[in-house]
């Protein structure tokens, strides 16, 4: 994994998805190095999937409303219809 002051590689993209903010924000920063968008559920996780697709989700393992394995599943789906 590269160091903070790795150039960014805008053409990869982490989602990450947790409903602490400040977890997020330190997961912003550590993989600051790549394209990084974040949700605080995983309705919105959906939602940013919608319009761009990540290459990688980082996830906490407690959703509230859904599980990380139906939001992973839906993920999928959404990259591979066949996967459903």
């Amino acid at each position: 994994m590269p160091g903070n002051s790795a150039r960014p590689r805008e053409d990869l993209l982490v989602l990450v998805v947790d409903d602490e903010p400040a977890v997020r924000e330190v997961l912003k920063i550590r993989f600051q190095a790549w394209g990084v968008r974040s949700a605080a559920n995983a309705e919105e996780a959906e939602r940013i999937a919608a319009h761009v697709e990540p290459d990688t989700v980082v996830t906490d393992v407690v959703l509230h409303g859904r599980s990380r394995l139906d939001l992973t599943k839906a993920l999928r789906a959404r990259r591979d219809p066949r996967s459903r």
